[in-house]
């Protein structure tokens, strides 16, 4: 079973408008993992516009959802329709290289004991 989960990362915070530590970019890691033990990840870069001082959130008060959803708002269904559909193609090609592999009877891949899938 495929699943895919997203984790972000703030990587810029500057002082904007009389505003300390505003969240300007995310990191936003988009993993997908097949059972038993196919990983892929697929990061994307979101800019996100200045809050006005009414919608303001400090940033030690801030949570990952909120900041998520910031990020996925700026990013567009299109673009992750487009990253999901890419990590699938990848997905499906590291099935397709096993298979070869295995009747054959070679190795095409090694994965390290710390890649595990999602427990989620």
């Amino acid at each position: 079973m495929i699943s895919f989960t997203w984790q972000v990362v703030p990587t810029k915070l500057e002082d904007s408008n009389g505003l300390n530590q505003v969240v300007k970019t995310l990191m936003l890691n988009l993993i997908c993992d097949e059972d038993p033990d196919i990983r892929r990840v697929k990061t994307a870069v979101a800019t996100l516009n200045p809050p006005s001082a009414d919608s303001f959130v400090e940033f030690s008060q801030l949570t990952e959802q909120q900041v998520l959803d910031w990020g996925l708002t700026q990013l567009g269904e299109e673009h992750i329709t487009l990253m999901k559909d890419d990590l699938l193609r990848q997905v499906e090609m590291v099935k397709n290289t096993r298979v070869v592999a295995e009747q054959s009877g070679q190795t095409t891949e090694i994965i390290p004991p710390w890649v595990t899938p999602s427990s989620t």
